[in-house]
């Protein structure tokens, strides 16, 4: 809860500013940061991207994707501090 505090001196809310975070698939993670994090900096979340995780060889490098534990895929969520970048 550390950056909690200190986001708000970070974003510009005239010209609008963009937040991204990259997380781990658990389903706790982003729910936390959608339903506690975005609100708590004011930001609106516009989109969700995922990194798709691939060897040289372009196999998937975790293993399928029907994996119950470890996801070739890890998701960056995407923020915006005014309603310029939203919908």
């Amino acid at each position: 809860y550390r950056l909690m505090c200190c986001m708000g001196d970070l974003v510009d809310r005239e010209k609008g500013t963009l937040v991204c975070i990259w997380a781990t698939n658990r389903k706790a993670w982003e729910t936390w940061i959608l339903e506690t994090l975005f609100p708590a900096w004011d930001l609106t979340h516009v989109a969700t991207w995922y990194w798709l995780k691939v060897a040289v060889d372009g196999a998937l490098s975790t293993g399928p994707a029907d994996s119950p534990h470890r996801k070739p895929w890890e998701p960056l969520f995407i923020g915006a501090s005014t309603r310029r970048y939203g919908p």
